[in-house]
């Protein structure tokens, strides 16, 4: 058990109808299991609309600020005064009653990888909560918090931001004892005057630190430098590929398929292994292993649980598929980027296709580029500027996406140039024509560029035959 009826009344303030239990709490009727606490969140919809449908799908409890019509009055209801609200009490609620070491995790890339990696790291030496997909807004954070157990050991949290002053009534909310920045860049930089608002923006986090708590920053960033000064009392601990870093990021050796990394700390010189290619992937564990250290965990323990994690859909899985148009063509490899994208997320995608070897000789590696959105005035000229990437050089053939994405494939070499439409669907009617068997594909954009379409079309192109993990090496 979750919650009861009586703490849910004592913690909002509201009154409950009849008895219930819960085992779990959601948002969402699609995503919602038996014996959930749907709450009635008015978001985009009024979550009211939703509370019958909750019911037959098996809630055993529902939060609502009025009784829904056509809902009998003898249904498991939580009457509140302000659903928003009561969602939110439930999570501090949660966070007050519990002992656990909280982690709370912001940065402009890298946030869903890092929890991923610590969960990984971590989930075999003791009970581990982190939330759920990239819930890390001001719904998605006491969502979390609801649905951490009481006898969690560790929690792991995301704090997202869209616009100025969203991080600290969060990181308030959540109270970290570790908190970790992972990188600050141009993205959401539509809502911000420069980068070092951006910076002062994720350093916020540390305001919401428990007593003697902990800042883990990435000392790569040169913005980030005057936003620390703003917390000197704080205790901080560096990490990056800066030599002067406290946990140093300092060689990567790379096979066709994982990493051997180096890691140089005041403490310990080690190596750990990651089971996929990219430097900003070895970045983020490099952070997730100082977190573990810093919490108590087995360091060699965390390195070994590091090994299981892998990239996961939109965010770096990779996937061989068996050509189905003709079985004795080569496989082709697809890397899908296509949750989000940003300028640094961009050039960390590029570097790593760029270092991928084709599954053929005579592949290509193959880029698809999705507009990058929420920039601002500066938009146009971020995408222009990606034809500077070094990585570029080691790329066959650029394909573009998106009215933004005009700017790169206006400034694309000729013999790189490769498609250029203005949405994702009418790329997929060209699909057939610009990949072929024993090319390395990679995609990438904004979410709402819905590059997913290219990836799941490029799937049924065959067999998804192995997914690209080693985890047996």
């Amino acid at each position: 058990m979750l919650w009861n009826s009586k703490e849910l009344e004592v913690i909002t303030g509201g009154h409950s109808i009849k008895p219930f239990t819960v085992n779990g709490v959601s948002i969402d009727t699609r995503t919602l299991q038996p014996n959930d606490l749907f709450v009635a969140l008015t978001v985009k919809r009024d979550g009211h609309d939703f509370v019958l449908e909750a019911l037959k799908k098996g809630a055993s409890g529902v939060l609502v600020s009025k009784i829904p019509e056509g809902v009998s009055s003898e249904c498991p209801l939580l009457l509140v005064n302000e659903v928003k609200r009561a969602l939110d009490l439930i999570g501090i609620a949660s966070r007050a009653r519990s002992h656990a070491k909280i982690v709370a995790i912001t940065g402009s890339v890298g946030k869903t990888s890092t929890k991923e990696m610590l969960k990984k790291s971590l989930s075999k030496h003791c009970l581990v909560h982190v939330s759920k997909k990239s819930y890390n807004n001001q719904w998605g954070v006491p969502l979390s918090l609801a649905n951490m157990p009481e006898n969690t050991e560790v929690a792991v949290f995301e704090i997202g931001m869209n616009s100025p002053g969203e991080i600290l009534p969060l990181t308030r909310m959540i109270r970290p004892h570790l908190a970790i920045i992972t990188a600050v860049t141009t993205a959401h930089l539509e809502s911000f005057c420069s980068v070092d608002e951006i910076a002062k923006e994720k350093a916020s986090i540390l305001e919401g630190l428990e007593e003697n708590g902990l800042g883990i920053v990435n000392c790569d960033f040169e913005s980030l430098d005057k936003a620390l000064s703003l917390y000197s009392s704080v205790k901080l601990i560096t990490f990056g590929k800066f030599v002067k870093a406290d946990w140093r990021l300092s060689n990567i050796k790379f096979s066709n398929t994982n990493m051997i990394c180096s890691l140089t700390s005041n403490i310990y010189d080690f190596d750990f292994k990651i089971n996929t290619l990219g430097e900003h992937h070895a970045i983020n564990a490099t952070a997730t292993l100082c977190a573990a250290h810093a919490i108590g965990a087995d360091l060699s323990g965390a390195i070994l649980g590091l090994e299981n994690w892998k990239p996961f859909k939109g965010r770096g899985e990779r996937s061989l598929i068996n050509w189905k148009l003709d079985r004795d063509q080569s496989d082709l490899e697809l890397i899908d980027e296509s949750y989000n994208a940003s300028p640094a997320s961009v050039e960390a995608s590029l570097y790593t296709l760029a270092i991928s070897k084709p599954p053929a000789i005579h592949g290509r590696r193959v880029a698809i580029l999705g507009d990058m959105l929420e920039l601002g005035q500066t938009e146009k000229s971020l995408h222009e500027e990606i034809v500077k990437h070094p990585s570029l050089k080691d790329i066959n053939v650029v394909h573009c996406v998106g009215e933004l994405m005009n700017s790169l494939f206006q400034n694309l070499p000729p013999g790189k140039r490769g498609l250029l439409t203005l949405t994702a669907a009418d790329f997929l009617t060209n699909l057939t024509g610009v990949l072929k068997p024993g090319d390395v594909v990679m995609v990438k954009g904004s979410l709402s560029m819905k590059m997913n379409l290219i990836v799941d079309a490029i799937k049924e192109l065959g067999q998804v035959v192995e997914l690209i993990d080693e985890e047996s090496i």
